[in-house]
């Protein structure tokens, strides 16, 4: 049952189904709302070589994130005259940035020795250009992924859902900001 799950949301990443083809779970869309919290609060710690926040400050900042994917998905749904999906299209979200993120762990464990080496060594400039391509290809992905889920849950073009990712992700990066 598990691995029919989450090859479900894996073929979301692939971009080979849509959200309405995902179960429709309040009790999926509460366990990866908090994996996906426990992940990225982690992340968050690890990532800094000093912690940027104090452990009840990540906390409230990651539980913010969740809340600003949660309301602005809603108020999206709302004006299209969709609200039915939130369950899925929230389910949708956070299992793929989920599974973006587990990517992302090798490249935070090696944040901090690419950060404290000289770059003039030519194996350690090319780890720092495997990783600054990584980075940005799973950011490129998370955010087609979004695109794409936004563009099946609302029933909009691709322009349009490109605009609707980029409305989220300028709401999760004010949201974390706020908690500096």
């Amino acid at each position: 049952m598990l691995t029919k799950i989450v090859r479900c949301y894996w073929h979301l990443c692939l971009f080979r189904t849509s959200p309405e083809n995902t179960p429709y779970s309040f009790f999926l869309m509460v366990l990866t709302g908090f994996l996906f919290f426990i992940l990225i609060v982690f992340q968050w710690q690890f990532a800094a070589a000093k912690p940027i926040f104090s452990p009840l400050i990540t906390i409230l900042a990651g539980v913010s994130l969740l809340l600003s994917y949660l309301i602005y998905t809603y108020i999206l749904l709302k004006l299209f005259s969709f609200p039915k999906r939130l369950v899925q299209t929230i389910t949708s979200l956070w299992a793929t940035h989920f599974m973006i993120h587990i990517f992302a762990i090798p490249l935070l464990i090696l944040m901090p020795f690419l950060a404290k080496t000289n770059m003039q060594n030519p194996f350690v400039l090319l780890l720092g250009t495997v990783y600054l391509f990584a980075t940005v290809g799973l950011s490129v992905w998370q955010f087609m992924i979004t695109a794409h889920i936004y563009r099946h849950s609302l029933n909009i073009s691709t322009m349009q859902s490109l605009l609707a990712s980029v409305g989220l992700l300028a709401l999760n990066i004010l949201t974390v900001s706020l908690w500096r």
